[in-house]
């Protein structure tokens, strides 16, 4: 997969904004202020349908303009171009592919993979349990359709029971237990089929981030992670059974793969303690660089590598280090970054876009 062109309308700061991308790496250069992260932001929605930062599609809009327009031009594994266009009046998003509409954003997961760096990737390593959820499910879903369909469904059963439970507190007669059992079957279905495959994706990723952390020369630190799940624990069904009484209780759903976590660590203390931010940030680029290889193993597509301001907290060595990783994978690369400069062990093959406004 190779982004070709990209053109956009009124989105963000952007008036307009044409680029033909002709080179494997591409550098979005300019000012503080500039649009280099409203470029990645429209790129969001190309890939998913959705913007990656925004809070939502009208704040897209630029101001005093009454649309947004993207549109971009992506050739795929066949050589065949592909043309996605991304519309919004204000009231209504419309998404086509080759100038077909597209119903659900959710059929958009897997068509072009993207993975994006960002200062906000942080939250990664010091947010809380959602964030790492999220992440495992965003990289599941680019791999199987199938997927993302079991976790819309388990959250559909999940708030079904939660809402159940609010309304009945501490019942405890036949119908209610009798509808429990129903719920707590079909979650435990649902989840034991999303805790089997993120497992295999969190055994996977592992054997791959050995590699790849350690061309950031982070060998010997003792860096690690590990999938925390309720189904982890000897007899879960029982377990399941146990949490259903302080469920009644607290009108929540307390047990199930919504509750699954991944648990970072270095020299066995968390990862966010122990490291510093520079270190936090070979660890979240070396993960990147591992869930790029997982992705295209399992998919056959290779995912388009974006990095907002990569540079940032990395020393020159550390800087130079990453450029090496860029230049020994095939993947399509979008970098942005306040200057020009870009460490010497970068390939001569990069395209340089300035986005700083001429004076």
């Amino acid at each position: 997969m190779f982004l070709k062109e990209l053109h956009l309308k009124h989105f963000k700061s952007h008036e307009s904004f044409d680029v033909d991308f002709t080179k494997r790496i591409s550098l979005i250069c300019g000012v503080n202020g500039s649009g280099k992260t409203n470029v990645l932001d429209a790129l969001g929605l190309i890939g998913k349908g959705k913007p990656f930062f925004a809070e939502s599609d009208v704040r897209c809009i630029q101001d005093e303009a009454a649309f947004f327009r993207v549109e971009g031009m992506v050739e795929d594994n066949e050589g065949l171009l592909k043309n996605i266009l991304v519309f919004h009046d204000g009231t209504k998003k419309r998404i086509q592919l080759d100038h077909e509409e597209i119903a659900s954003r959710s059929s958009m997961a897997s068509w072009f993979p993207m993975l994006l760096h960002s200062p906000y990737s942080f939250k990664l390593i010091t947010g809380g349990a959602e964030e790492r959820r999220r992440w495992m499910d965003r990289m599941l879903s680019m791999i199987d359709p199938s997927y993302l369909s079991c976790r819309l469904n388990y959250q559909k059963v999940l708030n079904q029971r939660t809402e159940f439970v609010k309304k009945n507190g501490m019942m405890s007669h036949n119908p209610i237990t009798d509808l429990l059992d129903v719920y707590d079957e079909q979650l435990y279905e649902l989840g034991k089929l999303i805790f089997d495959t993120r497992l295999i994706f969190v055994q996977g990723l592992k054997e791959i981030f050995d590699q790849t952390v350690d061309q950031f020369e982070f060998a010997g630190r003792k860096l690690q992670f590990d999938y925390l799940s309720v189904y982890h624990h000897n007899d879960p069904k029982t377990q399941q059974r146990k949490a259903r009484s302080n469920d009644l209780r607290l009108g929540r759903s307390t047990w199930g793969v919504h509750r699954d976590d991944l648990q970072f660590t270095l020299k066995a203390s968390k990862l966010r303690w122990e490291a510093s931010q520079g270190q936090q940030k070979v660890f979240l680029l070396a993960m990147l660089f591992a869930a790029a290889q997982f992705v295209e193993s399992r998919s056959g597509k290779i995912p388009l590598l974006l990095f907002d301001d990569v540079f940032d907290r990395l020393d020159e060595h550390r800087q130079n280090l990453f450029a090496q990783s860029i230049d020994g994978i095939k993947n399509q690369v979008l970098l942005t970054h306040t200057s020009k400069n870009y460490p010497a062990s970068f390939c001569d093959g990069i395209g340089i876009f300035d986005l700083t406004p001429l004076t």
